[in-house]
């Protein structure tokens, strides 16, 4: 599979600064979105260390053919994966180093989506309430779970669907890059022609439904294209939040890194 990919940023109206930041890297299929928190600039300090760490991490496994050490790897994930979730265990804990050694920094996080696009397969990981979906057949789906407090309450039934849209703490996050720990969570999809991949930051999806997303989806084919529609209608219904996209058109052909990916994949059965 090779992907047609197209990512866009914007402060939104309501935001002084832009703490989003986002990284895709053609050669490679990566696709990765960040969203920062804590207050003042420090969330733009998270995202932005975030997105060079996990994308520098990245380029170095590809560059040496996504090898584990064994004792690093999880069996349930192939190689891809588990580099993808070990860069962001090393960012996390980077972003935490520097949070307790700065004191500008104290309390900064970042929300992260990542993906690598294979000859057969997609690997993900992603910690907060950045998203990723799918669109295939004329039908958008979810494949992350958000890591908030209100997810959490909606998960367990103490909310209706009602109150969790209109809950005044629906930006708490109950996982984030810049803890003394984390825990990420992680999958794999066998993609087909014609899926598209869609990685965002809540700053969209608060302000569009997906009902809304799948449409401008199905009205436009070109990435570029529907990535400038979206930031324009979500700024156009209020902007509230910083919002990035980035969306990837599935095609036939031969994917970027062929020789490594078709190694890599090559035992995988769905």
């Amino acid at each position: 599979m090779k992907a047609i990919i197209a990512g866009i940023t914007d402060k939104g109206l309501a935001r002084a600064n832009n703490e989003d930041n986002f990284a895709l890297d053609e050669s490679i299929q990566f696709l990765l979105v960040c969203d920062g928190a804590g207050g003042q600039a420090t969330g733009e300090v998270a995202s932005r260390m975030a997105v060079e760490m996990i994308k520098g991490q990245i380029v170095v496994y590809a560059r040496e053919g996504f090898k584990v050490p064994p004792a690093e790897k999880n069996p349930k994930y192939n190689d891809v994966t588990n580099c993808v979730v070990k860069s962001i265990t090393v960012a996390n804990e980077s972003i935490f180093e520097a949070s307790k050694k700065y004191l500008q920094n104290t309390g900064m996080a970042t929300t992260c989506v990542a993906a690598i696009i294979g000859e057969k397969v997609m690997s993900y990981a992603h910690v907060g309430d950045s998203r990723l979906y799918i669109i295939r057949e004329g039908v958008m789906q979810q494949l992350t779970s958000d890591h908030s407090l209100v997810n959490e309450q909606l998960k367990r039934g103490l909310i209706t669907e009602e109150q969790a849209e209109a809950a005044p703490y629906k930006n708490v996050l109950t996982r984030a890059l810049g803890s003394e720990s984390v825990e990420v969570d992680a999958a794999e999809l066998e993609l087909y022609p014609g899926d598209r991949i869609l990685l965002c930051t809540d700053g969209l999806t608060r302000m569009l439904s997906d009902d809304v997303m799948l449409d401008t989806l199905k009205r436009e084919p070109d990435p570029q294209k529907v990535c400038r529609q979206m930031v324009d209608l979500a700024n156009s219904l209020g902007g509230r939040d910083n919002i990035t996209l980035i969306l990837a058109n599935i095609e036939k052909g031969e994917a970027a890194a062929h020789s490594i990916f078709s190694n890599i994949f090559k035992g995988i059965k769905k």
